[in-house]
């Protein structure tokens, strides 16, 4: 009897503790998430057969832009990061740009350089095609109003935009 009270007490405590999280995690969720965004995470493999590994958010608040990015070649151990300061987004295609903030091949993509890239949602399930990436086109000038060359993209592995 002492055994069914007690946890029927816990798990009186664990659905009143439940609902206060969803209560809260909702109330936040209409004020922070206001605005255009984009996130992503997974792996896509180059034509060389290197694993590249990326992750990247942007939110536009207010007509400004804010979010970062990395990539990195797991193959060799080099890595990209960077600020996300231009977010377009039409039907399920991103395109974002920014610069680079800390590089592992300085001599190659130095801090400080713009670049450029894209993504398409396909959707969820298995029914869905897979997502793509775009390349990182670095030394872009071109505003992320300009799409990237998604006929080029890749193919997202393991991951989710």
């Amino acid at each position: 009897m002492k055994k069914k009270f007690y946890s029927l007490s816990i798990l009186a405590v664990l659905v009143v503790f439940g609902a206060a999280v969803v209560s809260n995690y909702s109330v936040s969720a209409g004020s922070v998430n206001s605005g255009p965004s984009a996130n992503g995470h997974g792996n896509y493999s180059e034509s060389d057969g290197e694993l590249r590994t990326f992750s990247f958010h942007a939110r536009t608040k207010d007509g400004v832009t804010k979010g970062s990015f990395v990539v990195n070649n797991r193959s060799i151990g080099h890595f990209l990061k960077g600020n996300i300061d231009c977010l377009n987004i039409v039907g399920n295609a991103a395109t974002m740009s920014g610069t680079i903030t800390s590089s592992s091949v300085e001599d190659l993509v130095p801090v400080g350089t713009k670049t450029r890239f894209g993504v398409v949602d396909n959707g969820e399930g298995s029914e869905a095609s897979p997502d793509r990436m775009s390349r990182f086109s670095n030394f872009s000038q071109a505003s992320c109003d300009e799409s990237p060359i998604m006929s080029h993209s890749l193919t997202v592995e393991g991951g989710n935009i």
